[in-house]
């Protein structure tokens, strides 16, 4: 049986994870790939399976920033640069 969060702990993980954001908007914008921004989450402590999913909804929310978007284009970007390569 998977075990259920508490609402409680829910609640302040989103809070968490929105104060964050909402705090270092600047910091966050001046940021242009997914490493950075994963960086940044675990020198804020954010970068925790509790969190991290909200940080990323958070980004999107109040920045529009796509983290796993991001993402996908390094790692598309690094496999073409793998083909290109062989």
């Amino acid at each position: 049986m998977a075990k259920r969060r508490s609402t409680h702990n829910s609640v302040a993980e989103w809070e968490t994870a929105k104060k964050a954001v909402k705090e270092h908007l600047d910091d966050l914008r001046a940021l242009e790939t997914h490493g950075e921004l994963y960086t940044w989450a675990k020198e804020h402590d954010l970068a925790v399976p509790g969190l991290f999913p909200k940080f990323k909804t958070e980004l999107s929310k109040q920045l529009g920033i796509d983290y796993d978007a991001l993402r996908e284009q390094a790692y598309a970007q690094r496999r073409e640069q793998i083909a290109a390569a062989a």
